[in-house]
């Protein structure tokens, strides 16, 4: 029995088609405050991620900015 692979790129456009049908389905402010600060530390962990460990540079300037 063959099972069904969902290729990558169909994982990415769900999610980002889902956060952008999420602020109009839902309305509460709470939420849509605690999916942008999730975003952000998403952002600031991958930021964090190529500076110190694909370039070995260490850095927490760009901490401050969070």
């Amino acid at each position: 029995m063959r099972s069904l692979r969902v290729p990558p790129w169909a994982w990415i456009g769900g999610v980002l088609i889902a956060l952008l049908v999420y602020p109009i389905v839902q309305r509460g402010q709470y939420y849509q405050h605690l999916m942008v600060m999730t975003m952000m530390a998403a952002v600031l962990a991958s930021s964090w991620n190529i500076l110190g460990g694909y370039t070995g540079y260490t850095s927490l300037g760009h901490a401050a900015f969070f």
